[in-house]
This record gives structure tokens, sequence and C-alpha cells, in this order.
């Protein structure tokens, strides 16, 4: 049985950290080259330009995930270029969408989609004129006797 010294195994670790924390390094810089090409791109056109920049590093990168990213962001590409002209965004349908998983998760299924569609009103729809709870009476009760007035 042959014994390593504790120093190889941790200058072993030490140098596999190093390899790794490159490579997350060089991931975090492209993903914020890309959230940068949506924040600072005025146009579609200029969206374009820093794209196709964007583009050309990713293909020629040897991260296979990047490579994929690229083909497929080329692939929609003019979809995402539309994003520019108009500036909406889906938020606020993921919002409502995730609210209604919630309530989904919560109540473990419901059992006619009837159900679903009336709970994912009462938590999605901002009603405001719901009737108030029988249990509780709605209206203060006066301060004043009956035999006062």
């Amino acid at each position: 049985m042959v014994a390593v010294g504790v120093g190889a195994v941790i200058l072993g670790g030490i140098k596999s950290i190093g390899r790794f924390t490159g490579f997350c390094q060089t991931l975090f810089e492209q993903l914020a080259a890309l959230r940068e090409l949506y924040a600072c791109a005025a146009d579609r056109e200029h969206a374009t330009i820093l794209f196709n920049k964007w583009y050309q590093w990713a293909r020629r990168c040897r991260l296979e995930p990047f490579k994929r990213l690229a083909l497929t962001l080329k692939k929609h590409l003019q979809g995402v270029l539309n994003a520019f002209d108009s500036r909406l965004s889906n938020g606020r349908v993921e919002g409502i969408n995730s609210l209604i998983q919630a309530a989904k998760a919560r109540a473990r299924g419901y059992r006619t989609s009837d159900n679903l569609i009336t709970m994912a009103y009462l938590i999605a729809g901002k009603l405001v004129h719901l009737p108030s709870t029988p249990y509780r009476p709605s209206a203060k009760p006066s301060l004043a006797s009956p035999a006062a007035v």
C-alpha cells in the first residue's frame, strides 16, 4: 500500500478547483455578456451586432452547452430580436401561472376543471366584489341600544 501525502492530495484538489473556477468564471462572464446585450442594446440593429459578436465567440468556444445555446438562439433569432422592438415581457403571466400552480399543489388536484378555473379566478383575478363570508357578520353591531332610539 502506497501512502499518499496529504499535501499531494490537497494540491491535486486545488488544481482541479482552479480548472473548475476558470470554467465557471468563463460561464458567468459569457452569461453576463448576454444579459448586457439585452440591457444595453437600444434597438434591433444594435442588438444584432452585439449578438453576432457573442455568437462568434460561442461557436468557437470549447464549452458544449454554449455551442448548443448559440445554435438555439440563432434558430430563434427573429423572435429574440422582436423583444427589442416591443420591449414587452411575459413576467405577469408567469407570475399568475406560478400562483395557479401553487394552488394546484396545495389542493393536490381538483375534482373538475371548473373547480380549478374557479380557484384561478379567486387567486389571480383580484376580484373586489366578493360576497362576505356567512360566518362573519359584515356589519359591526351598533353601540346604541334600540331602547334609546
